[in-house]
């Protein structure tokens, strides 16, 4: 999305979402999506550490990403479910 963009900073949500699931496939992002992502890149949150989930409120996460990481690399095609496990 941020190549798209710094490509053509006048694209639009719809030409943007259209592109990329022309190579990821249909459901890979939705139209809304191109269009948050795109207002931020214009707002200028283009930084790496901009791109971060902003804070939110409510109970804090529990999950190890070190250890969620390792599943991944041993087994990449695990599902969800047994990544929950």
């Amino acid at each position: 999305m941020l190549w798209l963009f710094d490509k053509d900073n006048s694209i639009t949500a719809k030409d943007a979402s259209e592109e990329i699931q022309g190579v990821y496939g249909q459901d890979s992002i939705a139209q809304r999506t191109c269009g948050k992502w795109l207002k931020k890149f214009r707002d200028g949150d283009k930084d790496v550490e901009d791109l971060e989930d902003e804070p939110r409120s409510g109970r804090p996460s529990n999950l190890n990403d070190e250890e969620l990481c390792l599943l991944v690399e041993i087994d990449p095609k695990a599902t969800v479910r047994e990544l929950a496990e």
